[in-house]
């Protein structure tokens, strides 16, 4: 069986630097100048913010992993439409963006109302420092991971990286109440609930992301579960 590995806040200064040791070379992918990445033709982004579908040239050694969409960004976004809006791969890519480029306020800007709020309080009342401290290391755990992955490092030192792709998948679940339960003790409120009233749906989704360090792609997460909320035609996150 799968293990599907939850993704919060909370837990992810840990869990990511447990995971950042099991990225393997496997997980390496040189950029492909023949890939549709480096084609002189143009695609436009369309009203949703993203192209159409982009199907990789055969041969090309991102052929394997199928079709995309890219962002205005050039960022590829691998996703089934009839399930998955376009908004929500876009709230994931400015999501990981914000760790990429330790942007605290672009961090929080991803977040559904109230859950930085409780973050700040439960992570003073529990370790004695903020949120921000603890994004600033998920932010370097997610740098070391994609230096080691890629094997790119420059005097010693860990390498910015940018995202690069970024895949979800329905997990069929249409009430993860289960992906609360810890949110709802820490907080010592009934969260799960709140979210439910003040938002429009929930995507219970897994979701994989991957890296580019001076051209070398690099899998950085695999498999993770994540909520988005859609609210008012617009798209949030939990941790």
């Amino acid at each position: 069986m799968k293990l599907k590995r939850v993704l919060t806040a909370a837990v992810a200064a840990l869990a990511m630097t447990a995971f950042m040791t099991s990225c393997q070379d496997k997980n390496n992918v040189s950029v492909d100048e023949n890939s549709a990445e480096s084609s002189q033709v143009i695609i436009p982004v369309k009203e949703d913010g993203v192209t159409d579908i982009i199907e990789p040239e055969e041969g090309a050694k991102e052929a394997e992993l199928g079709s995309y969409r890219k962002s205005a960004a050039g960022v590829k976004l691998y996703y089934d439409d009839t399930q998955i809006p376009a908004g929500v791969m876009l709230l994931l890519e400015r999501y990981f963006t914000a760790y990429a480029n330790h942007d605290f306020e672009g961090y929080k800007a991803c977040l559904f109302d109230k859950y930085a709020d409780n973050m700040e309080t439960a992570l003073q009342r529990d370790y004695e420092y903020g949120l921000d401290t603890s994004f600033e290391s998920q932010c370097t755990n997610l740098e070391n991971m994609a230096a080691e992955g890629s094997g790119v490092w420059r005097d010693g030192a860990a390498v910015p990286f940018k995202v690069s792709r970024v895949k979800a998948e329905y997990t069929g679940n249409d009430d993860p109440a289960e992906f609360f339960d810890y949110l709802d003790t820490m907080f010592d409120e009934g969260y799960y609930d709140f979210v439910k009233e003040n938002s429009d749906k929930l995507y219970d989704l897994y979701f994989y992301v991957m890296g580019d360090v001076d051209g070398t792609e690099t899998l950085l997460i695999e498999d993770f579960e994540i909520v988005v909320a859609e609210k008012d035609g617009r798209y949030y996150t939990f941790g």
